[in-house]
């Protein structure tokens, strides 16, 4: 799941988020990206929803969360957040319907 920051017509950042057992949204981890923008921004402008969890920054579109990301990253924190994370693109392969089967 994402949410994306807008900056001068562009993708800056996509915020993973986890959907966790009660359901709810939490931020995992912030990238800086510049891959899939066109896949990304295709989807986003007709998807855009309320803010899905507290979040500081200003200038963030939020979308529903349904496309996947496939992350690289070095490690998990204890809280679950990723470290040294590197968005390596959109996964065309899974929704976040199959994620949620997922355990």
């Amino acid at each position: 799941m994402w949410v994306y920051v807008k900056w001068k017509r562009k993708i800056k950042d996509i915020i993973f988020g986890k959907i966790k057992e009660d359901g709810s949204i939490e931020r995992v981890v912030t990238i800086n990206t510049n891959k899939d923008q066109d896949i990304i921004l295709k989807y986003a402008k007709n998807n855009q929803t309320a803010p899905l969890f507290p979040y500081e920054k200003e200038d963030v579109i939020w979308v529903k969360p349904f496309l996947v990301g496939k992350v690289k990253y070095m490690m998990k924190t204890e809280s679950g957040s990723l470290t040294q994370a590197i968005f390596l693109g959109v996964r065309d392969d899974k929704t976040i319907n199959d994620l949620k089967n997922e355990k």
